[in-house]
Order: C-alpha cells, then structure tokens, then sequence
C-alpha cells in the first residue's frame, strides 16, 4: 500500500535528452517504466506502439518468455490525459530488452538506469526512515503499536488515493476536503466535522490522530477501494470521482456495520486522546518547580496567566 501507493514520476537525473518523456511509476516498491516509451526513445521509431508490437512477436518466437512474463500492466497518464493501462519493466528486465535494441543510446540510457536505480534505493530508504520517526512521534503520545500500524497504514491508503484523485483531475484542497468528509460520512455516518465534535476536538485537531484503530481500519478500507474503484472504471473529474467515493463509503459502511453486529457495539467513538496529552503536559511541568511555587515561598499570590495548554482544558 504504502504502499500500495503509485505515483507518476518524470525526473531527469544525468543528462539526457529525452529521457524526460519516458513515463515511470513507483509500484510495490518498484519503479517500473513504460515499454513503448523506452522503445520509441532508443529507436526513435515514428510509430514507438508498432515498434514494440513487432518487436513483442518477435521476441515470442525467439523463446524470450522469462523477460516478456515480467512484463506487467499499469495505469499510466497517456497523452489525451486519461490513465491508460501501460505495458511496464522495472529496471532489471528493461535492461534485458534494451541488449535487444541496436541503438546509440542504449549505453548512455543503461547509465541513466544505473543511476536511477541508486536513487529509488536512496528513496526509500529516507521513507524507512520516515516510517521508523513517525513511529517515535507517536510511541511519545503513547500509543500502542497495533494502533500506530494502523495510523500507517491509514496514512498510505490515504496518501495513494488522494495521488490517484489529483492525476485524475481533482486537486483543489478544497475539492479534496469535500470528497474526504462525504468518505467519511457513507462510511461512519458522520461528516469529518461532526465526527470531530463527537469526540470534543476543535477544528484545527486532525480527526486521524483520534480515531480508533478500528475506525481507522475501515477509514483505510474506504479509501483503498475508492482507489480501486477510480482505476476500475477509469474516472476523471470531480463529479466521477464522487460517484466512487459513494460506493467505497457504502463499501465500508458494510463492513461497518458487519463488525458492530459481531462485536454487539458500535465501532463509531467518542474517544479522543487529548486526556493523555494532558497528561503528559502534567507530568513535563512537574520535572521542574513552577514559577507560581516559588511566589508562594515568599508568600506572594501568584497571578493567572494563560498558557499554551488552556484550550485543552475543555
């Protein structure tokens, strides 16, 4: 998931021209390219699809079964801007087939490819480290690890759908926020703003950050098969969009209200976890004397003063 998360990539590393048009995802912790567009790179072929179908029949009756079995198909930004299922390589394979494109620039494309491959490595090892820190920060607001798993996760379904709504043509912040309340609703029956105030949290507190982890469970469900559902029928704009994320809030809403007869209560809670960050601010003020202590020593009233943690105190 976090997988499970694609997105389009187009960067140049070493120089190269051209190279920039080739089209390139991240899929399960893989970049992998697109065929044609590698094809018409190296051959500059005016027909790069033709090219590559030739070259694919070819390769077939010559016995190249283990490298065309690698071959999978993704969903790819095409020129008219819909995404349109793509035959894809990733590194390792495509450097196979380019030994079977005489060209110029296949020596100079095989460096690119090399240096590529050192950034993706580079890539996610910094997302491991990511992982590993958010996991701290949240072992600091004592969580448990089954709930931090579940906050993970979360937070790649919802960084993979929100990718797939913004290639698709829906990238207002606004437009999103709307799309995630109506997920929201179908799925819990509340909007993100009365889900909020169910659990006594303000406006500016991030609703995720409270939510149990069944709720963000079926808050990951929802959102994976929004993303499912927006590849499957290949949906562009906002109205589309809506459409799916209706049926992926009703998806889950299922499911929802499969786990409440099992467990014969309802999953949607009121908890939140301000109390242990209250705590913990309690705990932080006690390590050193207060201020008002010391004026009470000297047999001073100490004055009230507002403090950053007043509007937790609710």
């Amino acid at each position: 998931m976090m997988d499970g998360e694609m997105r389009q990539e187009q960067r140049v590393l070493l120089p190269l021209e051209g190279v920039e048009h080739i089209r390139r995802v991240m899929h399960e912790d893989q970049e992998y390219w697109s065929v044609v567009d590698v094809v018409g790179f190296l051959t500059e072929a005016a027909n790069p699809s033709k090219y590559w179908h030739t070259m694919r029949s070819r390769m077939q009756s010559e016995g190249a079964q283990e490298t065309l079995s690698q071959i999978i198909e993704i969903p790819m930004k095409s020129a008219d801007g819909r995404l349109r299922k793509t035959d894809a390589m990733n590194r390792a394979t495509l450097l196979r087939l380019i030994q079977s494109i005489p060209s110029p620039r296949a020596e100079p494309f095989k460096l690119f490819l090399a240096e590529a491959g050192e950034e993706t490595l580079t890539e996610i090892e910094r997302q491991n480290d990511t992982l590993e820190a958010m996991r701290d920060h949240y072992r600091q607001l004592e969580r448990d690890e089954e709930w931090i798993t579940a906050r993970i996760i979360y937070i790649a379904t919802r960084n993979a759908w929100t990718s797939e709504i913004q290639i698709r043509g829906v990238d207002h912040t606004l437009s999103i926020a709307k799309l995630t309340s109506l997920l929201n609703l179908r799925t819990f029956g509340l909007t993100t703003a009365h889900h909020k105030e169910l659990k006594g949290l303000s406006p500016r507190h991030n609703l995720a950050d409270h939510k149990t982890r069944m709720e963000l469970i079926l808050s990951s469900l929802a959102e994976e098969t929004a993303t499912g559902l927006h590849q499957k029928n290949d949906s562009q704009g906002y109205d589309e969009i809506e459409r799916d994320v209706r049926e992926a809030g009703d998806t889950a809403a299922d499911a929802r209200r499969a786990v409440e007869q099992r467990l014969g209560e309802p999953v949607v809670s009121s908890q939140n976890f301000l109390v242990s960050r209250r705590k913990r601010v309690s705990q932080l003020s006690k390590r050193k004397k207060p201020v008002t202590s010391q004026i009470e020593e000297k047999g001073q009233q100490p004055e009230a003063q507002q403090t950053l943690f007043d509007d937790l105190s609710e």
